[in-house]
């Protein structure tokens, strides 16, 4: 059965700058033209507007509510982007009382510690991207990569301990000059089962190898699709 998760994967005025979120600017990855009180209201409207639409779906998982939000809106405007989560949480539970209601952390989860906690908050879940090719990584040895990955068990089991549920809602098997290879794969997977739940990027791509398509993956049998999850 296939599950859909609702991501505002590009919010009004871009909330990180990158090319992702639809409006790529030279201020990557800081995303201030999306912190203004219209755009966060805005994004506010589109969150209740899709939760009203499809928040009786049998297959829904729930609403993700920002995708990566620039560095800028994490540290140095924190306030303002918990403010917004509370504005858009309560508009999702004005059309339902069990959808998952999933916030994006890329830099610091400690940051989030004691914040949309129950009972107040209740079906949140932290969504953690983990990648390991970009800036220095992407040299680092293919031992190196395997490691990293099992460490991400660490992060997982601290934030669900010390404040909510985990999903990993981005990863590929990406490592730049060196391969992965079967042990990078199953470390990912066995650091990742200590979560709820985990979403590829992405399905399929033209023009991305194995490393960024999970079909291709697991058609060529590099991802074995039977794995506990």
């Amino acid at each position: 059965n296939l599950t859909v998760l609702l991501d505002l994967h590009g919010a009004p005025g871009s909330q990180n700058d990158a090319d992702h979120s639809g409006c790529g600017k030279p201020d990557y990855p800081n995303g201030n033209g999306w912190n203004t009180p219209e755009n966060r209201a805005r994004s506010v409207q589109v969150i209740e507007a899709l939760a009203q639409r499809y928040s009786n779906r049998t297959n829904l998982v729930g609403f993700e509510l920002l995708n990566e939000p620039g560095w800028n809106i994490e540290t140095y405007n924190h306030t303002d982007l918990l403010s917004y989560y509370q504005d858009a949480y309560a508009a999702v539970r004005k059309h339902s009382s069990t959808a998952l209601v999933i916030f994006c952390e890329l830099y610091n989860g400690d940051w989030w510690n004691g914040q949309l906690m129950e009972p107040e908050y209740f079906n949140v879940v932290m969504d953690l991207h983990r990648y390991d090719c970009y800036g220095s990584r992407g040299s680092a040895s293919t031992a190196s990569h395997v490691q990293a990955a099992r460490e991400w068990a660490q992060d997982i089991d601290k934030y669900q301990l010390l404040q909510h549920p985990v999903i990993i809602g981005e990863w590929s098997l990406a490592t730049g000059q060196n391969p992965g290879g079967p042990g990078f794969v199953s470390a990912q997977l066995d650091s990742f089962s200590h979560g709820v739940g985990w979403y590829f990027w992405s399905h399929h791509m033209q023009w991305y190898t194995t490393a960024w398509a999970f079909r291709d993956a697991a058609n060529a049998g590099v991802i074995n699709v039977t794995h506990p999850q």
